[in-house]
């Protein structure tokens, strides 16, 4: 079952903004070998009305800064034709990388943990990097097999396609038990919406499918009903934040269709500790990704479920994660299922030992 303590807490916002010229004069590298009759290039440059700044003779680089209302791109072309130059190339700026400004991203270790909670500084999943290639595409449907969403929510705002919830049969999945909430937060939060938290993923699409019931749990027809559906509508990835489910053949079905079609199938290691990725269904399928917990410290949790059939690992103990409440805030969620939404973490470990014996089906 769920670790959950909810806090409500409240700091300073961190931006980073990037760094660059901004003057009005810009600039441009040129490469000038060693060889090179250097006073000529000069006098060419000064021609040009350049004047020449900063050397790295390592590399034969020079930094010329150009007139001011000079066109970059053919003063560019004209001085790379100089003789002797190389090559010449405006001097372009970089960022330090994406850093959301929602005002809550500084607590969230696991996507940058700089050690604001006592943790290991870098024990996290590296997103800040990561979003450097990318931040998601609405074009990729994530279904949440869950309790359902707070789809009203402002994190998730413009990006929730209709769902269904299969234990009250309606095509209104809302969550009242918080639990997918949370997960679709750690998951898919809204970032720079000057609200709450920032997901993994900022711009893929929410398919909220309830297969959880108000106490947390649900049936196995439900749950085979919420792959196929999540399948239908074309899913791209399915999270499952979910442990215990029976072996049954009616799941291994819906595994495979889901599969079939398509599907990353992501689930929960399970809670139970030592041994309990072996056991624990629907993470045990050789259909599914299989997730474990680690902590700040970049350790095993100790509630994660270890064994063969465990793959990766991700931050899931008190992970910052967004509440069903309509406020600015932020909970901790401890629990496999905090894990499952996040497995970007390259590499497996497999803490094998034997396993435990199963408990009820519920989510993690």
């Amino acid at each position: 079952m769920s670790l959950l303590l909810s806090r409500i807490r409240g700091l300073v916002p961190l931006v980073l903004v990037a760094s660059g010229s901004t003057a009005e004069r810009q600039q441009v590298i040129l490469q000038v070998p060693r060889a090179v009759d250097r006073a000529g290039v000069e006098q060419r440059l000064a021609l040009e009305g350049c004047a020449l700044g900063e050397e790295l003779p390592q590399l034969g680089l020079l930094l010329v800064t150009l007139p001011y209302g000079a066109d970059i791109e053919a003063t560019t072309q004209r001085l790379a034709a100089l003789h002797g130059v190389g090559f010449a190339e405006p001097n372009s700026t970089g960022e330090g990388g994406y850093i959301p400004s929602d005002p809550f991203f500084p607590v969230q270790w696991p996507l940058e943990n700089t050690g604001q909670f006592g943790g290991r500084p870098g024990a996290d999943i590296e997103a800040v990097r990561g979003w450097d290639l990318t931040r998601g595409s609405p074009s990729v449907i994530v279904a949440v097999l869950d309790s359902g969403l707070a789809a009203n929510h402002p994190e998730f705002a413009g990006r929730v396609l209709p769902g269904f919830d299969f234990v009250n049969e309606d095509p209104d999945p809302v969550d009242d038990q918080g639990h997918g909430t949370l997960v679709a937060g750690i998951l898919a939060a809204n970032a720079n919406n000057a609200f709450g938290l920032a997901g993994v993923d900022h711009n893929c699409t929410l398919l909220p499918v309830k297969i959880l019931n108000r106490q947390n749990t649900g049936t196995t027809f439900d749950f085979a009903q919420g792959l196929v559906f999540a399948a239908d509508a074309g899913a791209k990835a399915i999270n499952m934040s979910l442990i215990n489910y029976p072996t049954s053949a009616s799941l291994r079905n819906a595994l495979d269709y889901a599969r079939d079609a398509g599907c990353v199938l992501i689930a929960c290691a399970g809670n139970g500790g030592i041994g309990d990725a072996d056991v624990s269904f629907p993470g045990r399928s050789a259909l599914v990704i299989s997730v474990g917990a680690t902590t700040r410290f970049d350790s095993r949790a100790l509630f994660s479920g270890t064994g063969a059939a465990l793959d990766v690992v991700a931050p899931g103990e008190d992970v910052p994660a967004t509440p069903r409440v309509l406020v600015s805030s932020w909970g901790s969620f401890s629990g496999c299922s905090a894990a499952t939404p996040t497995p970007r973490v390259l590499r497996a470990q497999r803490w094998t030992s034997q396993p435990t014996a199963p408990a009820t089906p519920t989510a993690t």
